[in-house]
């Protein structure tokens, strides 16, 4: 199943300011989100006008490009979008009968890093802005603590 971009995107639908909708994320950046993905991760852009890949499954920041007009130049690199927004996980999931409305985006009731997994059984579909601040609030938790380590979270 071939997807458009469009599929791939996720648009916030609350109003919030955009410096706002990754406050749970303030321990890692705060740099201003762009693009938001139908699975909840978020390319920022930093005040040197580097690109930066939010990944919210593994808690942490990939550089993808070096400025606006070289990430824009990427996502027509259709081996980029695929890779960067998840395109056979997105399908499978609308394979699966899983259409995300506006706003909403796909992510796990029992995220990935705390040992779930990426079969629909396991799908969850929340507001983005839900889903960023739970996962944010999660890797926060998560950062300093060794492996193995037990933690306490609610994820319904």
């Amino acid at each position: 199943m071939e997807l458009s971009l469009n599929e791939l995107l996720c648009i916030p639908q609350r109003e919030l300011p955009r410096e706002e909708i990754l406050s749970s994320w303030s321990w890692l950046t705060t740099d201003l989100p762009v693009l938001f993905t139908a699975m909840g991760d978020v390319f920022v852009q930093a005040e040197d006008a580097t690109v930066l890949l939010l990944d919210v499954t593994v808690g942490e920041l990939i550089e993808v490009a070096k400025n606006g007009e070289e990430f824009q130049q990427l996502l027509t690199d259709n081996e980029f979008v695929a890779d960067k927004f998840c395109a056979d996980t997105v399908a499978s999931y609308l394979r699966a009968g899983k259409e995300l409305n506006a706003g909403k985006c796909y992510g796990y009731k029992k995220p990935l890093v705390l040992g779930g997994d990426e079969k629909v059984h396991n799908l969850k579909v929340s507001a983005i802005e839900d889903y960023l601040k739970a996962m944010g609030e999660l890797h926060e938790k998560l950062k300093d603590l060794p492996d193995q380590s037990k933690i306490d979270m609610d994820f319904e």
